[in-house]
């Protein structure tokens, strides 16, 4: 008989959701990401609702990230911010 062993991690740690905002909500053209109490390098990824990446970019913490979303199509998105050690994650609206 085969066994086989998997490791699946049941912690996920997040950023807490004080340290980011995001604006305005629903969107238009651009998504603001303000991360004043953060600082280092991070990721910003937009997924459709199916999964998708529609949208990367590299960005650095401690102030406003700039998001032109004027390319996504009108609906809901999942976005995440990810560092080394957590993960923010939130839905958006783009009109």
């Amino acid at each position: 008989m085969n066994w086989f062993s998997f490791s699946v991690p049941t912690d996920v740690k997040g950023i807490p959701a004080d340290l980011l905002s995001v604006y305005p909500h629903p969107c238009n053209a651009v998504l603001y990401i303000s991360s004043s109490g953060m600082s280092g390098g991070a990721t910003v990824t937009i997924s459709s609702m199916a999964g998708a990446e529609v949208y990367r970019q590299a960005c650095t913490l401690g102030g406003t990230i700039a998001v032109n979303v004027s390319q996504l199509a009108p609906g809901m998105y999942l976005m995440s911010v990810r560092t080394d050690a957590s993960t923010y994650v939130r839905k958006i609206i783009v009109r």
